[in-house]
């Protein structure tokens, strides 16, 4: 009688942890979609402050940089989340973005798809853009 009690305690604590770890990844998903959709609107609407919280520390130099040389001419005219695609861990997600934009002097408009490496630090997403894609470099006049 004690073996099976024993037993099914485990059993209970095994498929409560199993629920809580599945609600913690579900609400930690539902943060990183909440931040991509803010960053990319701030981005959207020029709010480069703003923006600059979603990027990660080791990453904020590059972004100030390329604000300095893009704020003017950068138009970022619209965004669409295509896919997340979690590491094992689900501390890391590659975000898929179609976007839209044209930076002057050109006036015609560019599509491009962004993979975009979100990492989770404590409860906060932040995103490391890649500072090496032609969106986040300054245009050839």
């Amino acid at each position: 009688m004690r073996f099976k009690t024993v037993i099914s305690l485990l059993l209970l604590v095994v498929i409560c942890s199993s629920c809580y770890s599945r609600g913690k990844f579900a609400q930690s998903a539902q943060h990183l979609q909440e931040a991509t959709e803010r960053y990319y609107q701030v981005l959207k609407w020029k709010y480069y402050d703003r923006a600059k919280i979603f990027i990660d520390l080791e990453d904020r130099a590059l972004y100030e940089d390329f604000v300095l040389r893009l704020e003017e001419d950068l138009n970022f005219t619209n965004y669409e989340i295509k896919s997340y695609i979690y590491s094992e861990d689900k501390k890391e997600c590659e975000v898929k973005v179609a976007i839209t934009y044209y930076t002057y002097p050109s006036v015609s408009e560019k599509k491009d798809v962004l993979y975009e490496k979100w990492v989770q630090r404590g409860s906060t997403w932040y995103v490391k853009p890649d500072f090496s894609h032609e969106f986040y470099q300054s245009p050839e006049k």
